[in-house]
């Protein structure tokens, strides 16, 4: 079997994980803890996540466990996107300890990406919380998503993977601060 095929196969299984862990972050985790520890938490774990990212060696990549290790990082991914919103952390970091090909990196990171948010966007429209006002902030964001991700991919296609790791850690150490420092 091919890398393609192997991937496939895998995301069958981590599919319903990605889905299950945000429903489980929406509604379990914030339902029972406070909402400034948990954004400290997160913050406190990015950030060490960041910083020991940036100062390790290159780390072996995982080439064991197969899908029920891959379904249980989409189980992870999907209780941090439900719970604070990062709906690709988890996913990138461990595309990236797999060691995957750059392209089916690529793809799971846009799948997961897309069936998070379409996921997101059904839950919030089924409890009424899109109103005008939302829709009208989501106009508004939505020239900065475009210019981010138009950005992204000239940048990312001029800049080898080592740059782009840096700069991704880099990113996930200052969000780590925001949230660690905006709860205050």
């Amino acid at each position: 079997m091919g890398v393609a095929t192997d991937s496939r196969m895998e995301s069958a299984v981590a599919t319903p994980c990605w889905r299950n862990g945000g429903r489980a972050g929406w509604r379990t985790i914030l339902g029972w803890t406070d909402p400034a520890i948990m954004q400290a938490t997160i913050g406190a774990l990015l950030i060490l996540y960041g910083l020991g990212s940036l100062m390790l060696p290159a780390i072996v990549p995982i080439k064991s466990g197969g899908a029920a290790v891959d379904a249980g990082a989409g189980l992870l991914n999907g209780l941090l996107s439900g719970a604070v919103g990062f709906t690709g952390l988890v996913i990138d970091a461990w595309c990236r300890q797999r060691a995957w090909p750059r392209e089916i990196q690529r793809s799971v990171f846009q799948y997961v990406g897309l069936f998070v948010f379409v996921i997101s966007a059904f839950c919030l429209g089924a409890q009424g919380a899109v109103n005008a006002n939302v829709i009208s902030l989501f106009v508004l964001g939505l020239p900065a998503v475009l210019i981010g991700t138009w950005l992204g991919k000239k940048i990312r296609d001029q800049v080898d993977e080592a740059e782009i790791r840096k700069i991704l850690l880099i990113l996930i150490v200052a969000s780590g601060f925001a949230l660690t420092l905006s709860r205050s």
